[in-house]
C-alpha cells in the first residue's frame, strides 16, 4: 500500500495515498489471483493433509511472473501518464 499501513506500525501514512488512488478494480484481481494461487503452495498456510496442492512447474511459475511483471508495467505506464 505504497507505505500507508504497514505491519506492526501504528502510523497511517495518509500522505502516500497517491500512489494508491490510481489502482483500479482490475488491479486488485491480478494481484488477489496471484496471491491466492501462491498462498495455496508456500508452506507458511496451513491446508488439510488430504489437499495435496503439489510442486508448480517451472513454466507455470514464469508465467505467473510474466503476469505479475506486466501488471507492474502497465501500472508504472499509466502513472506516467498522468504527470
Amino acid at each position: 500500500m505504497n507505505g500507508v499501513v504497514t505491519r506492526l506500525a501504528v502510523e497511517v501514512h495518509t500522505n502516500q495515498l497517491e500512489k494508491v488512488l490510481d489502482i483500479v478494480q482490475e488491479d486488485w484481481r491480478v494481484v488477489d489471483d496471484i496471491m491466492t494461487k501462491s498462498s495455496s503452495k508456500l508452506r507458511g498456510h496451513d491446508e488439510p493433509m488430504a489437499v495435496d496442492s503439489g510442486v508448480p512447474l517451472p513454466m507455470e511459475i514464469n508465467s505467473d511472473l510474466t503476469k505479475l511483471d506486466d501488471w507492474v508495467k502497465a501500472v508504472r505506464k499509466r502513472r506516467n501518464k498522468k504527470r
